[in-house]
């Protein structure tokens, strides 16, 4: 495993997904950076890599009651941050407008 997670976080993660709150609270502050870094590596945004970070956790904590294996929380919380990064990014993406493309295309 790239990131060893510890049985402390294990544990928190269990008491977070039974409802308390300050187990999640500490589990955010453990995992915060790692994120943040993540989605920054993405973005190159600072902001826009806070906004998304913020947004993981708020995603996880919705689906927390899901996560089967506690051992992976944090693969999910990867995940998660992955998807939101890859969906900002695709935002940025210019749509082209297929038929004036092929207009263009056809007058030469």
């Amino acid at each position: 495993m790239p990131d060893e997670i510890d049985r402390t976080d294990i544990e928190l993660f269990r008491q977070a997904r039974s409802g308390n709150r300050e187990a999640y609270g500490a589990l955010i502050r453990g995992y915060q950076q790692r994120i943040f870094i993540l989605c920054y590596s993405y973005l190159s945004d600072y902001h826009k890599a806070e906004d998304l970070t913020q947004e993981t956790f708020v995603k996880f904590y919705e689906s927390i009651r899901r996560i089967r294996d506690p051992e992976k929380f944090y693969y999910y919380m990867l995940v998660i941050a992955k998807n939101l990064c890859i969906n900002e990014l695709n935002k940025k993406k210019p749509i082209t407008d297929i038929w004036s493309e092929e207009s263009r295309l056809m007058r030469g």
